[in-house]
């Protein structure tokens, strides 16, 4: 209030300066002039509300605005603003309708200079920041409405540089940290909001460097890695919650490359292979939860090359065959729990091609023929279960021939 009283003083001491509407104002060349004028105007530009309450009055000298000055709708001061020349200069200063600062500026020839604050409307102060010839100096500080600090940061030259501080709203510690001339530097910890560690982290020159670990929100450990300057590197760790291994890998240059395993969270081994430049490379393993081997697949380059094996859950193999480029290609045979035969067949690029037979439980063939592209084509004859032929046909193009 004291303020606005301040500021209708000034207006009244010069009620003698020329006065006109804001709209019967043009800028012309960044000067401003009444419309039909070629001289720039010196005086005050007035705008008001529909009620009649005065919405704003703007200073002129020689065509440029010096001050300007607006309020609500309720007569309460909003907004205060100085210019020197076509710079800002002076104090800005924003007020919330019920009369609370918003906030306080401070420039000297348009550079931000000195000390700023910012409140909420209920009166808290919401932030504090602090300029030198227009950079970001000293501390700064964030606070939550209900006056917990949410975040410390200090800065020199225009750069962070010093301890850097994140809360919660319930006052708890969030990350803590540390800048050097601009850059995250040495050791850096987050909490969750219960207080218990989420990661530990380390920086050098602004990237990631050294150990890194992440917690799950009741502090056990998640994964442990290494960074090289801001890349992973080395063997990555993840973790089940009940402490079991999760997975195993190995980065080179920030790309999966060497050794890689997963795990069941009853501590078996799940998945067991190699990566290469950060593809799928080699033999890999797969195993059930009770460390049965389940498959075997080869791979090239992130895809399926090679041979291929899986197996039932007795440990019997259960299809054979192999890919090449991703596609099937070659021998194709598939056996019973009991290790009998059960089908065989040929592929190339993915489809059936060639000769495919089909054997029923006792050993005997079920079914034979040859297909073309993935169709059935040629003659298939097809058998009882105690030998005998049972029907015969010829296929072309999948389709049957009558």
């Amino acid at each position: 209030m004291k303020k606005l009283v301040v500021v209708l003083c000034t207006f009244l001491v010069c009620s003698c300066t020329k006065e006109v509407p804001h709209d019967q104002l043009v800028k012309r060349n960044g000067l401003s002039y009444e419309v039909n004028s070629q001289t720039p105007f010196t005086g005050e530009s007035v705008a008001y509300y529909e009620n009649g309450q005065l919405l704003g009055k703007e200073s002129f000298k020689d065509g440029r605005q010096y001050e300007s000055v607006m309020f609500h709708k309720n007569g309460n001061l909003f907004l205060t603003r100085s210019f020197k020349g076509d710079k800002q200069d002076g104090t800005w200063e924003n007020y919330y309708e019920n009369g609370q600062l918003e906030f306080k500026k401070i420039f000297k020839d348009g550079l931000k200079i000195g000390h700023w604050e910012f409140y909420y409307a209920n009166g808290q102060l919401k932030a504090k920041e602090s300029y030198t010839d227009g950079k970001q100096d000293g501390t700064w500080e964030k606070n939550y409405e209900n006056g917990q600090l949410e975040f410390k940061k200090i800065f020199k030259d225009g750069k962070q540089d010093g301890a850097d501080e994140f809360y919660y709203e319930n006052g708890q510690l969030q990350i803590k940290g540390f800048f050097k001339d601009g850059k995250l530097e040495g050791y850096q910890e987050g909490y969750n909001i219960k207080g218990s560690f989420q990661f530990k982290d380390n920086y050098k020159d602004g990237k990631q460097h050294g150990s890194y670990e992440g917690y799950y929100d009741q502090g056990e450990l998640k994964f442990k890695g290494f960074f090289n300057d801001g890349e992973e590197d080395g063997v990555w760790e993840t973790y089940y919650r009940n402490g079991q291994l999760e997975k195993k890998e190995s980065f080179k240059n920030g790309t999966l490359d060497g050794p890689y395993e997963t795990y069941h969270d009853n501590g078996q081994l799940s998945t067991k292979g190699s990566k290469l430049n950060g593809k799928s490379d080699g033999t890999y393993e797969f195993y059930r939860e009770n460390g049965q081997l389940e498959k075997k697949e080869s791979f090239k380059d992130g895809k399926l090359d090679g041979p291929y094996e899986t197996y039932h859950d007795n440990g019997q193999l259960s299809t054979k065959g192999s890919n090449v480029n991703g596609k099937s290609d070659g021998t194709y045979e598939s056996y019973r729990e009991n290790g009998q035969l059960q089908s065989k067949s040929f592929y190339k690029n993915g489809k059936a091609n060639g000769p495919s037979e089909r054997y029923f439980d006792n050993g005997r063939i079920s079914s034979k023929g040859s297909f073309k592209d993935g169709e059935l084509d040629g003659v298939w004859e097809y058998y009882k279960y105690n030998g005998g032929l049972s029907t015969k046909g010829s296929f072309k193009d999948g389709k049957p021939i009558l």
